[in-house]
């Protein structure tokens, strides 16, 4: 087996999933030491495995890195990082990054606005979570099916089950 970036990102997607976050720098290292392409994937998987364990701050700090490098920063990188914000509850880091995505030319879809709606729901900020659908709307990004999973759970959180229900049969329909 010839090592190439794609068996590096997987080796390091396994390491981060089993939270060993030192093998997977290590491998990274290598990855560097040896010339070998360093992609989105490669920088999403170390961030949310930051993340993930709970070093956000380190993973925002990888993601301003990359920033400062001159690195290609895709939506990948910033879907990864927003998500990682919206679990949290950090919503306004969420949108910060949100704007700056605009900002740079990186165009947001589905993935982006999914996780900033879910951060919105996480928190009980439906007529937020409302206002994000409108704007996909406008910016001819269609929801799908998760986008309205999200609402439908945003909705049981806060006790509007009915109107869970009316999103459930309309999607059924």
């Amino acid at each position: 087996l010839i090592p190439s970036s794609p068996i590096f990102n997987m080796v390091i997607r396994r390491y981060c999933k089993d939270g060993n976050l030192e093998k997977a720098f290590e491998l990274h290292n290598q990855m560097v030491e040896n010339s070998f392409e360093l992609d989105s994937s490669t920088y999403s998987v170390l961030i949310n495995g930051l993340a993930m364990e709970g070093m956000l701050d380190k993973a925002a700090k990888l993601f301003h890195m990359l920033g400062n490098k001159g690195a290609p920063v895709d939506d990948t990188i910033y879907n990864t990082l927003i998500n990682s914000y919206c679990r949290e509850g950090n919503i306004e880091a969420a949108l910060k990054l949100f704007s700056e995505m605009e900002v740079n030319g990186i165009k947001s879809g589905v993935v982006t606005y999914n996780a900033l709606i879910s951060g919105f729901c996480k928190v009980g900020k439906l007529e937020e979570a409302y206002r994000l659908i409108y704007r996909m709307i406008e910016n001819g990004i269609a929801l799908n099916s998760i986008t309205y999973e999200i609402l439908m759970r945003g909705h049981c959180k806060t006790g509007g089950h009915e109107e869970a229900l009316k999103l459930h049969c309309k999607l059924s329909t």
